[in-house]
């Protein structure tokens, strides 16, 4: 065969009913033919009309993995001839970083343990690093007191003297446990002793140590569907079956989670603001649901997902504090409210659990850094953390108003906004028929990078978007839409 022929590509198949993207499968399946020797250099692959065809899939999937398999320099397009093996290649090691996101080949995958293996096909994308216009869950970064908290990190570490050296109690710095317990209080009306509460790293990791304390491998768990994908990774991790369950305007849909799985172990709810729809989960649901789990000795696992940024209405209160039996458990972070990579959240357990989770925390990892702690003690302390969440507010009730304005302006016959009553992102949804996840990978190239709706699907459903709106200005908000009403359009052009 000449070597300049066009490519039989016979051997790339799909798994639809992976988490991985399908542009991602091509893309893995036409870099490991190069890097194996099934495609030689110089040889041309199929047009993505054909390929599209071929496979089942949009064109524009196609094009998203030739755009991949471009920018990794393994394929180059000549005008009017098109796409071709590149003539050097990237060798088989180091392997280029989108590579290494895939799964791990048979010979490593044997390697691991049966929990290894668990947690790898449990992975997902990972978190950007440096996040572009409509990254979903990135704060005001331009709004944290800078300044301010490095005094405040400073002055710890001159005050707290030698004991900032030693460890502290597996449940996190008692200073630091007090100042959330009057947090809640004040801001969520949640009566808290502070030996309830455990300072944790992450929102995954409270999920990790529920799912590791309170279930076994095999057992079933209650998850929102749409819903947060970080959460089901630990879930899966720790060997639980997930049951995915339907979200409407009432939020978490209880009658149907219990026709589906009514021995379910475990349920995460995001009931203060679901994530991604934006539903809150009414009361007589998070009743029925409290009900529900001291009837089944089942416990709830409560992520107060943006609960503290609440636009319209009172805050809504949260279901541990309707749980007269102890199932609840309450889960929420910093990450959002002041900057991710603080890396501090809190989980809030049942009486009759303390002791269970502090064996637990001893066994698995331990405290995070003292000094950390003891700075974000004083800033609760002061009232300076009080303040800054009204200050954020009132900046994301205008970037929130902006970015609603400009896809009502310029998306109003493409998309259907689903406004949010808290948090910062908008969901919306788009014509049926438009490959969100494809979407996705031709906008960033742009400088755009919001959610694919069905990534954050078990099951497949209608596609969409995911805007964040914290981390950027109103006008930034509103040019961008404009970019993403452009591309939408021209992928909803015939091929």
């Amino acid at each position: 065969m000449p070597r300049t022929a066009c490519v039989l590509i016979d051997w790339v198949t799909l798994d639809r009913g992976s988490i991985e993207p399908l542009h991602r499968q091509i893309y893995r399946a036409l870099r490991d033919g190069v890097l194996s020797g099934r495609l030689v250099t110089g040889q041309r692959l199929p047009a993505t009309r054909r390929l599209a065809h071929d496979l089942e899939v949009s064109r524009i999937t196609v094009l998203a993995a030739y755009d991949l398999l471009t920018a990794d320099g393994f394929i180059a397009s000549r005008s009017g001839s098109g796409a071709f093996v590149a003539t050097s290649p990237p060798q088989a090691s180091p392997m280029p970083h989108s590579a290494m996101q895939s799964a791990p080949s048979k010979s490593v995958a044997k390697r691991l343990s049966a929990r290894g293996r668990m947690i790898v096909s449990a992975a997902y994308e990972p978190e950007r690093l440096e996040p572009k216009l409509y990254t979903v869950g990135v704060p005001a970064l331009d709004l944290f007191p800078r300044e301010e908290w490095t005094r405040l990190v400073g002055r710890a570490w001159r005050r707290g003297g030698q004991p900032l050296l030693a460890l502290v109690e597996a449940k996190g710095l008692l200073r630091l446990r007090q100042a959330i317990a009057a947090h809640l209080g004040a801001l969520r009306g949640l009566s808290v002793d502070p030996a309830r509460i455990f300072v944790l790293n992450s929102t995954r990791q409270a999920i990790d140590l529920c799912a590791r304390v309170l279930a076994d491998p095999g057992d079933r768990v209650w998850i929102e569907d749409p819903g947060f994908v970080g959460a089901r990774a630990p879930l899966l991790a720790a060997g639980l079956e997930l049951i995915p369950v339907d979200v409407d305007e009432d939020g978490f849909n209880v009658a149907a989670a219990q026709a589906a799985a009514p021995e379910a172990r475990l349920v995460y709810v995001t009931p203060a603001h679901q994530y991604p729809m934006g539903a809150t989960l009414s009361l007589a649901r998070r009743l029925q649901l409290i009900d529900w789990a001291r009837r089944t000795d089942a416990w709830l696992l409560e992520d107060d997902y943006d609960g503290e940024f609440r636009h319209e209405g009172a805050p809504v209160l949260p279901m541990q504090a309707l749980d007269p039996d102890g199932q609840v458990l309450y889960v929420a972070s910093f990450a959002k409210s002041l900057f991710p990579s603080l890396r501090l959240a809190f989980l809030v357990v049942p009486s009759s659990l303390v002791q269970a989770f502090v064996s637990a925390r001893v066994v698995l990892d331990g405290h995070p850094p003292a000094a950390i702690q003891a700075a974000l003690s004083e800033f609760l302390e002061s009232g300076r953390y009080a303040a800054h969440l009204r200050r954020m507010r009132a900046a994301y009730a205008e970037r929130r108003s902006s970015l609603a304005l400009a896809l009502k302006t310029h998306l109003a016959e493409a998309v259907a906004a689903a406004g949010s009553l808290a948090g910062m992102h908008f969901t919306v949804g788009l014509t049926p028929g438009i490959d969100d996840r494809a979407l996705v990978a031709r906008l960033v190239p742009l400088g755009l990078s919001p959610s694919a709706l069905s990534e954050s699907r078990i099951r497949p459903g209608p596609p969409g978007l995911i805007l964040g709106f914290g981390a950027w200005t109103p006008e930034a908000l509103a040019h961008g839409v404009e970019a993403l009403a452009l591309e939408i359009a021209r992928m909803g052009q015939p091929n």
